[in-house]
């Protein structure tokens, strides 16, 4: 049966509409991919501004420290006196680590010597902290956390290091050993409102040792 101009016209005109659906749909979807695309663009860009500024606000927050050590010649030790000194608008801080680090790096053990284990509890450096976390077996690296408020400065009492047990290293050799080695010091601390904390390795302090008492 042959079709008439009218069955002609009819599915031509079904043709186009199919393919104008076609393409509204391709165009839907086109600009939905650009809308989403646009949205994720911003949002990477309002986290990228977050993130700069909480960067900004962090490095402008950063506590300023003062750190002292005054040699005690009665008994070998010495007073550490750590101080807030700012910047503006920081009260307080929080220091849940404070760490003697080693002055001169320990040698490789040897036979019949210290582990390394036992060496890297023990200080190579002329002070340890007289007052050791509870149990801690050798060593004062490390302290109990405290907070640092600005206007009262914290005060430790450090005490002369010896020589580590089974070690064989006379005490008056090592004495001579870490006299005029400077104390290294690793601190971290925290503050209300910041998630990170702040980490310091601090600079070399003079730290030289009076003649040993006997």
């Amino acid at each position: 049966m042959e079709l008439t101009k009218v069955d002609e016209w009819s599915a031509l005109f079904s043709g186009v509409s199919a393919l104008v659906a076609i393409i509204a749909f391709i165009a839907a979807t086109a600009i939905s991919i650009l809308s989403w695309l646009a949205a994720r663009r911003a949002a990477e860009a309002a986290e990228t501004m977050s993130r700069l500024e909480k960067d900004r606000q962090h490095r402008e927050a950063r506590p300023q420290i003062a750190i002292i050590c005054t040699p005690i010649l009665a008994t070998g030790g010495a007073y550490l006196e750590l101080i807030l000194t700012g910047p503006q608008g920081v009260e307080e801080v929080h220091v849940p680590l404070l760490q003697i680090q080693d002055s001169q790096p320990w040698a490789n053990p040897v036979v019949a010597g210290p582990s390394r284990e036992e060496l890297a509890v023990h200080v190579r450096g002329p002070y340890e902290f007289q007052e050791k976390l509870e149990g801690q077996s050798d060593g004062g690296r490390t302290v109990e956390p405290f907070t640092l408020v600005v206007g009262y400065p914290h005060k430790l009492v450090l005490k002369a290091t010896h020589a580590p047990l089974n070690s064989g290293i006379p005490e008056k050799i090592w004495q001579q050993d870490v006299n005029g080695m400077e104390l290294r010091l690793a601190l971290e601390c925290t503050q209300d409102g910041f998630v990170e904390p702040w980490r310091y390795v601090h600079p070399a302090i003079s730290a030289s040792l009076p003649p040993a008492v006997s």
